[in-house]
């Protein structure tokens, strides 16, 4: 029971308590007036009013975003709710945000156990205990953007062995859960003519009878020389140049160009305008034309341009994918042909250390071999 002289104290204690209060609030309403720039939000508020460790414990995320002035750019603790290829949603200490794609520089999140030693694995050249790894990460991951980014991982082991077949049943999961996706560069199309045959081409060919342009450009794209279906495929790919979406447009467009590559009809117009043209292109659909860019030097003699081309693709795309490799080994025998000799083994060197898993790794190998066999039956000759 409370008497008369303790409702006395316990009132004078709780104005002392509110007076503190009120000055306490004075206090962090200008504190956030501030940081903020923004007037009393309740939200606000109340984040200066908890621990700054409990608040940002849960924002493990971070991105970072361009600001006003395009050189610089600025870091934000957050939350990713969803990342696809137009744009990345957050929640972070100020609430939700929604950015364009356009305007995020880089992005770090938080990734599950699995995905993180499988990606140590892919550094280490480990694909195929890698690949096992990523399929577990896929199941365990509940994030549905960050499964995306553990099946284009998925994807990119099946490039590196050329198995297209599953190369692309991946892709295609990818593709009809963000048909805009960052990831339109594991699409496993051809660039550099090769032999498809076995499951790779059947389900090439199933993929010509699907109704999605997406898959039938795939299915074209394996199949363009194909005795059996080469007619038909490069019908498509004609087919597909008329379509509205830009991406599938610009990309049969330029796989109809390999037709010219092989029967080597490029003037001087073509090569200028294929470059003015891959400058227009969204930086992810680049890699493929640059490397029929490449080509297209090397049919017109321009053999140092044409390493020049082929360049770009290991220098600028930091990737695994196969397409990468084959340029790094056509760029040594472009400097090969132009009489460059050193630099051409030097090339084929890093091309077998920094892609030994791929077929352009065993072609490096192979032309190096040669290369240094040539120059020893030479008189007084230094290896290069």
């Amino acid at each position: 029971m409370i008497t008369s002289f303790d409702r006395k104290s316990q009132s004078c204690a709780i104005g002392r308590l509110e007076a503190t209060h009120a000055s306490g609030l004075r206090s962090n309403r200008r504190l956030t007036r501030r940081f903020l720039g923004c007037g009393t939000s309740t939200y606000a508020l109340a984040l200066w009013l908890l621990p700054l460790q409990t608040v940002l414990a849960q924002f493990q995320d971070e991105i970072d975003i361009r600001g006003p002035n395009a050189t610089a750019h600025f870091s934000l603790k957050c939350k990713i709710s969803d990342y696809n290829g137009s744009q990345i949603k957050v929640v972070g200490p100020i609430g939700e945000k929604i950015y364009p794609i356009s305007d995020v520089v880089a992005v770090r999140y938080a990734r599950i156990k699995q995905q993180i030693d499988a990606e140590q694995l892919l550094a280490e050249g480990r694909n195929d205990e890698a690949e096992s790894l990523l399929k577990k990460a896929v199941e365990a991951e509940p994030r549905r953007w960050a499964r995306r980014e553990i099946l284009g991982l998925l994807t990119g082991c099946a490039l590196r062995r050329e198995d297209f077949a599953t190369a692309g049943s991946r892709f295609r999961q990818i593709y009809e859960s963000d048909p805009f996706t960052r990831h339109i560069n594991l699409a496993p199309l051809v660039w550099a003519n090769q032999s498809i045959d076995g499951v790779n081409r059947s389900t090439a060919a199933a993929w010509l009878n699907e109704s999605k342009p997406m898959d039938r450009l795939v299915g074209a794209s394996l199949l363009l020389y194909d005795a059996e279906h080469g007619q038909r495929s490069r019908d498509t790919i004609r087919e597909l140049n008329r379509l509205p979406d830009d991406r599938i447009r610009s990309l049969s467009m330029w796989q109809e160009r390999r037709l010219q590559i092989t029967n080597r009809k490029v003037s001087d117009f073509d090569v200028s305008r294929w470059a003015t043209e891959i400058d227009q292109l969204e930086p992810p659909l680049r890699a493929g034309p640059i490397f029929l860019l490449g080509q297209a030097r090397l049919i017109r003699q321009e053999y140092d341009l044409g390493a020049a081309e082929f360049l770009k693709l290991p220098i600028v795309y930091s990737s695994d994918h196969p397409l990468i490799a084959r340029a790094s080994f056509e760029a040594g025998q472009a400097l090969l042909r132009n009489g460059l000799r050193v630099e051409a083994a030097r090339l084929f060197q890093e091309t077998i250390t920094r892609y030994p898993w791929s077929t352009a790794a065993s072609d490096a190998r192979a032309s190096l071999k040669e290369l240094l066999a040539s120059v020893s039956q030479e008189p007084n000759a230094d290896t290069p």
